[in-house]
């Protein structure tokens, strides 16, 4: 079996509009250079965490359904 090391998620149009929106709102809070990279750190790193919960979530459900192993 192949392992996967990368894989590409891809945007959807409303995910970049929200984006876009939270990054107009985060720019016009009173925050220091290291405090704004910070945050943007953070969010980034949730937002992966949870793209690969979902996708192994998503994996494991396609298993089950066609009647695989993990």
């Amino acid at each position: 079996m192949e392992k996967i090391e990368s894989i590409e998620i891809q945007r959807t149009p409303e995910f970049l509009e929200v984006a876009k929106r939270l990054s107009d709102f985060i720019s016009g809070l009173p925050l220091t250079k290291e405090q704004n990279d910070r945050l943007i750190h953070e969010m980034i790193e949730q937002v992966q965490l949870a793209e690969r919960a979902a996708f192994m979530q998503g994996y494991k459900f396609g298993m089950v359904w066609k009647g695989g192993d993990d």
